[in-house]
């Protein structure tokens, strides 16, 4: 494992925050390519492509009106407190997702689905970048972001080949 860690370049105190931050970065990119591919397979499947440049433009409308949000807190909050409230309501609005298809049209849930997509990405990644950018001065960020980075990609990676296997595993 030290032959990794040198050969990334990657110190021996900074270790230990860079297999964690890695780690963070592979669920968010989890998180990214599972929403993304559930939430367009769904719209796609219940809409099909002709309402697709309508929801981009509410899900834009929404991405703006939770960035203002965001942007709110951000001046009146410290980064620590904003960055658990966002992650405790991009879970919530995840969960609240899931379980709205037993009470709601199942339609309308996809359409918020979709729509949800671009702004909880959003949301998720700038409270990630945030949280790297206080860890990593500009010198260690030269070095490391491209490596956290591939997290989020191999997440992305993983999840986008692991969907179509998931219903051969499980026998669906």
């Amino acid at each position: 494992m030290n032959k990794v860690f040198t050969l990334l370049k990657i110190e021996a105190d900074e270790r230990r925050s860079v297999v964690l931050i890695m780690l963070l970065s592979f669920f968010l990119g989890v998180f990214n390519g599972t929403f993304y591919i559930g939430s367009h397979s769904q719209f796609l499947d219940t809409f099909g492509k002709e309402e697709i440049a309508n929801a981009y433009v509410i899900s834009g409308v929404v991405g703006i009106v939770m960035t203002f949000i965001y942007a709110f807190f951000q001046a009146r909050i410290s980064f620590s407190a904003l960055s658990k409230w966002n992650l405790i309501m991009i879970s919530l609005m995840a969960i609240a997702l899931r379980m709205a298809y037993d009470y709601v049209d199942p339609a309308k849930v996809d359409f918020a689905y979709f729509v949800l997509y671009g702004p909880l990405n959003i949301l998720a990644v700038v409270a990630f970048w945030g949280m790297v950018n206080r860890i990593y001065s500009l010198r260690q960020g030269k070095r490391l972001f491209g490596i956290i980075d591939a997290g989020i990609i191999f997440g992305i990676i993983v999840s986008s080949i692991s969907i179509p296997l998931l219903p051969i595993l499980i026998g669906y």
